[in-house]
């Protein structure tokens, strides 16, 4: 979603440029769900639970954004929503690292754990947005 949301953020009526502006917002918001769960698991001691609530978060925003209409949401309640959906995109991916450098017992563990979380992680960038593309192109042709 966040690669095609400047397009998506245009689409909703705004100008090219606020809406590149307006696309940066769910990344800061990224930093700030990350830092804020990184923090929180810290000083708890326990990684698994947050991921889990980062998981939760991302999926019931984009349950929300699914289940909206077109044309019948206002542009600010779309972009919103959109937004909250890009702030948790990736916070699930630095704590998933976290988690596998604490638990490792060598070095070598440790880089093959973090290699298998990025490939993984990037496979399913590949594939949502070559699914993402067929849906986004549906989105931009109801809406104009």
């Amino acid at each position: 979603l966040q690669f095609f949301t400047p397009k998506i953020v245009k689409s909703l009526g705004f100008h090219k440029t606020k809406a590149n502006a307006l696309a940066s917002i769910g990344s800061f918001g990224l930093c700030v769900l990350s830092l804020f769960f990184s923090i929180l698991s810290d000083h708890f001691g326990e990684k698994g639970i947050f991921i889990f609530i980062a998981c939760c978060y991302s999926i019931i925003f984009s349950g929300v954004l699914k289940s909206m209409e077109i044309g019948h949401t206002k542009k600010w309640t779309m972009f919103a929503i959109i937004t909250l959906v890009n702030s948790g995109a990736g916070t699930t991916q630095a704590l998933n690292n976290s988690w596998i450098s604490v638990n490792s017992k060598n070095y070598m563990d440790r880089c093959v754990g973090l290699a298998m979380a990025v490939m993984g992680a990037n496979l399913g960038g590949i594939t949502g947005q070559s699914l993402f593309k067929d849906k986004m192109h549906q989105l931009i042709n109801l809406l104009f």
